[in-house]
């Protein structure tokens, strides 16, 4: 039996919760939350974030 993975890489999306992200400089984590999956919408940049994968349904 395979283990679910802990994180999963993902493209970045509009949707996604990004307000805990903190690295500990600041004008990076305000780039991640206000900018990048614009950023990467537009073809400026490819962004990709760890996630949690979600819990299977039942």
């Amino acid at each position: 039996m395979r283990a679910e993975p802990e994180f999963l890489l993902s493209p970045i999306r509009g949707d996604m919760d990004l307000t805990s992200f903190h690295c500990g400089v600041a004008s990076l984590d305000t780039w991640l939350t206000t900018m990048a999956a614009r950023a990467d919408a537009q073809d400026i940049a490819r962004v990709r974030v760890w996630t949690r994968p979600s819990p299977p349904n039942p």
